[in-house]
């Protein structure tokens, strides 16, 4: 990802439970709490996801590719004094 040459990304679609955890983290309420199986996954896996998640020392990256040759691309930054998600969308026409 340009910007991001030097960071510790990891590919997120990679790791097993990934896309799960971030589906559980992004849902998850006071009133609602998702479960692993709900999303086809184990509790393991997406515990190891989560835990992924917030370690400062790798950034998952989940590519979802769609249409056109179109990818949304999920960054999540773990630093301790700046965490938070990017969400992008990468056009191929583009530079």
């Amino acid at each position: 990802m340009d910007g991001f040459e030097n960071a510790p990304l990891v590919a997120g679609e990679e790791m097993p439970g990934f896309r799960a955890a971030c589906l559980m983290w992004s849902s998850r309420t006071q009133e609602y709490d998702p479960v692993p199986a709900w999303f086809g996954v184990d509790g393991a896996d997406a515990d190891a996801a989560c835990d992924a998640l917030s370690d400062e020392d790798r950034w998952p990256v989940c590519r979802i590719p769609s249409g056109g040759g179109h990818t949304a691309v999920v960054l999540g930054c773990t630093i301790p004094e700046d965490p938070g998600t990017l969400r992008a969308v990468r056009d191929p026409g583009l530079p």
